[in-house]
């Protein structure tokens, strides 16, 4: 049986709680029902299914940027946790999935939270770890000891 979830209220989160509700949504997609679809052919009936499985996650994510407290962030939000179309998650698996089935490479595209996404709006110093700042004097990282020199900008 497939699980259900509750989508937070509108204007009940701040941006790291959106963010890590929705960070933690993203894996628990295969899980999450969607609507049965039919088709004419094996090939056919896979697509509809991955694309409705991207459905969901732009449902979430809509849904995340919808639950900000300060909604002036909405377009902020959308535009961090990038969505690309679902036929550019198929593209890439088929380019990267080589020998592989494409929409199942497709599904781990799309339900993998990227280092990147890790450390959007974070909510402890824990959660910035990797955040970098660049300044007139160089480039920054947050680690587990506090800002440090990046040795590149050295």
């Amino acid at each position: 049986m497939k699980d259900t979830i509750a989508v937070p209220s509108p204007m009940s989160m701040s941006c790291n709680q959106a963010a890590s509700w929705y960070r933690t949504m993203i894996p628990l997609i295969p899980k999450l029902p969607v609507r049965i679809y039919t088709g004419d052919y094996e090939h056919e009936l896979a697509c509809k299914e991955f694309k409705a499985y991207w459905a969901t996650k732009s449902m979430l994510r809509l849904a995340a940027a919808h639950a900000l407290i300060e909604q002036e962030l909405a377009n902020e939000f959308l535009t961090k946790f990038h969505l690309w179309s679902a036929e550019e998650h198929l593209g890439l698996a088929y380019i990267v999935g080589r020998g592989k089935n494409v929409f199942r490479c497709a599904m781990d595209i799309l339900t993998d939270v990227t280092e990147r996404e890790r450390h959007f709006y974070p909510g402890t110093v824990g959660e910035s770890i990797g955040m970098k700042c660049h300044t007139p004097d160089g480039i920054y990282v947050v680690t587990a000891e506090g800002w440090i020199k990046e040795a590149d900008s050295l």
